[in-house]
């Protein structure tokens, strides 16, 4: 198991609103997270925040494949900048953008989970297209997962 840490926020805590969507008075930046215990024979790393309230769905709000194995952090701000290295690749959220898209659920809907994951994989490249959303990285990722860790951050309207 991977162990993911974010020094913006602790396992459990709110999200600053910084990490948040614009629609939620937040600037859309991602936040910054690290990880340690990668197994041997991991080729690359992943990582992806998704919403798993009810009313969300499973909303994916980022998805970032192909970065070095060796690569123990991403610092604040680091999607849609030269600070994801270039072998990796941001995908589409749920929202259709490219990169994070800040916590923003519906007013009124309660507090949300935001679990940030960062997955240890046995292969360098997923055969995943750019709009395959959650369950495409699912599907392409089944039988490369070496291990996986998470944080969880909430957020209410």
């Amino acid at each position: 198991m991977l162990d993911v840490h974010s020094p913006a926020f602790a396992e459990g805590e709110d999200l600053p609103i910084r990490f948040t969507g614009t629609r939620a008075g937040g600037a859309d930046v991602s936040p910054p997270l690290s990880w340690s215990a990668v197994p041997a024979g991991t080729l690359s790393l992943a990582v992806t925040c998704v919403d798993h309230h009810p009313v969300a769905r499973e909303y994916l709000h980022w998805l970032v494949v192909g970065l070095p194995a060796d690569l123990p952090f991403l610092s604040e701000g680091a999607s849609r900048s030269r600070m994801i290295p270039p072998q990796a690749r941001e995908l589409e959220n749920t929202s259709g953008r490219i990169g994070y898209y800040g916590a923003s659920p519906p007013p009124g809907s309660g507090r949300h989970p935001y679990e940030f994951t960062v997955w240890a994989l046995d292969t360098s490249t997923l055969r995943l297209a750019a709009d395959g959303g959650l369950a495409g990285f699912e599907a392409a990722a089944a039988g490369h997962v070496l291990a996986s860790g998470s944080i969880t951050g909430f957020y209410e309207r």
